[in-house]
């Protein structure tokens, strides 16, 4: 088995990450969708999920690593990240404009997940997994 060889923090981070993409796909696809064509408003969620699902994927994919940065790393990272995509990458990319709203989304997204990685390290650590 692949997992057979890990800690079990790395087993419960990758468990994490698939979750995470699993609702970022969600969130991405059909939901945005059906809140377009809908025309339902729903408080930008469809507009900044993607952006703020973004952000546990990055910290849970790296922290499955058996050597993984720290998690104020992890945390600058994804928002520099996401804000060097935001502001310069998207101008080459169809029908993409800036949205300070995703800026904020990813910005709350990585304090979030700094403290939720931060209790899960500790109480992981605690165990001695």
């Amino acid at each position: 088995m692949i997992l057979a060889g890990m800690r079990i923090q790395q087993k419960i981070y990758i468990l994490l990450l698939i979750v995470s993409v699993i609702i970022f796909i969600i969130f991405r696809f059909p939901y945005r969708e059906f809140i377009y064509e809908n025309n339902y408003f729903d408080f930008y969620i469809a507009d900044v999920a993607p952006n703020f699902w973004a952000v546990p994927m990055y910290f849970f994919f790296k922290k499955s690593f058996k050597k993984s940065p720290s998690n104020i790393r992890l945390a600058l990272g994804s928002f520099l990240g996401l804000v060097v995509y935001e502001i310069w990458i998207q101008k080459y990319i169809y029908n993409a404009t800036l949205d300070y709203l995703d800026i904020l989304a990813s910005l709350i997204s990585s304090i979030v997940f700094y403290f939720l990685c931060e209790y899960l390290d500790k109480k992981l650590h605690k165990t001695n997994v």
